[in-house]
């Protein structure tokens, strides 16, 4: 919920069949604070990503994959991790096979093995000229999972218990290569549990790991859902290149836990942990969204102990509407930086829609700031 900081102009086109996938993009970025220089900021040109499926049956799936991209400023930048980049350019081909199989009382193993090549080019500004660097990265490792089943009547509930155990190739973390993508990397309960938990290029994890974790899920009658997940992973040893918002900065992670609520169409919810050692709370995420009566809106907050930048944040962003008549509603919307005790942007109007067309009347007070121009108020109309 912090204040937009760049305005983004880009050009993408996408094409997709039922195991294929492309996309081309170019990006460029332009600053909104007074502090920014537009000259260090990348002129992203090209970036290209392809893939391919091949279905095995019972073996499994193949994903072949190509990457690239060229990143071209005009000026050094100084990248949050204390990385110099001025020009670098990355081609990455790359290769995953994954399976699962059921065997004995019901166990689940889930091989997966990869394999990745990288070219890079780096111009850091430096006297000594561009440098080209080559890495051949791979990943060998399963999940192995227990399911427990109870099921009833009215009440259907599912415990598993699941482990991982992986290893990939070490030291493969360059200091010539600048972590361009990677800077917000969090290992959380969305990929803890995998054997490969980043999904970007730049950073790689290397050496052995294991991790442990609890699924749980309760399901009453068709439209109610709760489920629950705890999770920590271990590592060989320790490695420089992960920061603390990472979670992988440490031979051990932090505990990461969610818990969800699927309550149909009338409310869902769900909070996400990350806490360490003495179960102090280091990042908290909470989503919920409602649709009640005339009612239906959503919320989204967040607290995080330390950012990418070192410092604690801290956001509330909701909308909500309210149906005067079967046509007619009153609409608001929030994003607050609860940190600094600002308004990021409020909006307050009313809405009509029928089955053709949607339009709004809107007054709008944004707080962030453009550069040398302060907060600003504005009417606004919308149709669709």
């Amino acid at each position: 919920a912090s204040q937009p900081r760049h305005l983004l102009s880009h050009l993408l086109t996408t094409g997709q069949h039922d195991d294929f996938y492309f996309e081309a993009a170019a990006y460029v970025f332009q600053g909104l604070r007074s502090s920014d220089d537009d000259a260090e900021f990348p002129k992203v040109a090209p970036s290209l990503f392809a893939q391919k499926y091949f279905d095995l049956g019972a073996n499994g799936t193949i994903a072949l994959d190509f990457s690239a991209v060229g990143l071209f400023r005009d000026a050094v930048e100084t990248l949050p991790n204390g990385d110099l980049a001025l020009d670098t350019a990355r081609a990455t081909a790359n290769a995953e096979w994954e399976a699962q199989y059921i065997f004995g009382p019901g166990l689940v193993l889930s091989p997966y093995l990869q394999g990745r090549g990288d070219f890079y080019r780096v111009d850091n500004g430096s006297a000594t000229g561009p440098e080209e660097i080559e890495r051949g990265l791979g990943v060998a490792g399963a999940q192995l999972s227990y399911p427990f089943i109870r099921r009833g009547e009215n009440v259907n509930i599912i415990v598993e218990p699941i482990a991982m155990v992986a290893y990939g190739t070490d030291g493969a973390n360059d200091d010539g290569i600048p972590n361009e993508d990677s800077q917000l990397f969090e290992a959380d309960d969305s990929n803890l549990l995998k054997p490969n938990a980043i999904a970007t290029y730049d950073l790689w994890e290397g050496g052995g790991r294991t991790a442990l974790g609890l699924n749980t899920t309760v399901q009453v009658g068709k439209d109610t859902e709760v489920s629950a997940i705890v999770a920590r992973r271990w590592r060989e040893e320790e490695d420089p290149a992960f920061n603390d918002l990472s979670n992988l900065s440490n031979e051990t992670s932090d505990y990461v836990a969610s818990v969800k609520a699927d309550l149909g169409r009338v409310l869902n919810a769900g909070i996400r942990l990350r806490m360490d050692d003495d179960f102090s709370v280091n990042r908290v995420g909470l989503t919920a969204n409602a649709n009640f009566w005339r009612v239906r809106g959503g919320a989204r907050y967040f607290k995080i102990s330390e950012n990418a930048a070192g410092d604690e944040d801290e956001g509330l962003v909701w909308n909500g509407s309210m149906r005067i008549t079967d046509r007619w509603s009153a609409i608001v919307q929030q994003s607050r930086n609860v940190t600094l005790g600002e308004n990021i942007r409020l909006s307050l109007g009313i809405a009509y829609r029928d089955d053709c067309s949607y339009f709004a009347l809107i007054y709008q007070r944004d707080g962030g700031r453009d550069r040398t121009l302060g907060p600003s108020e504005s009417i606004g109309f919308r149709f669709v």
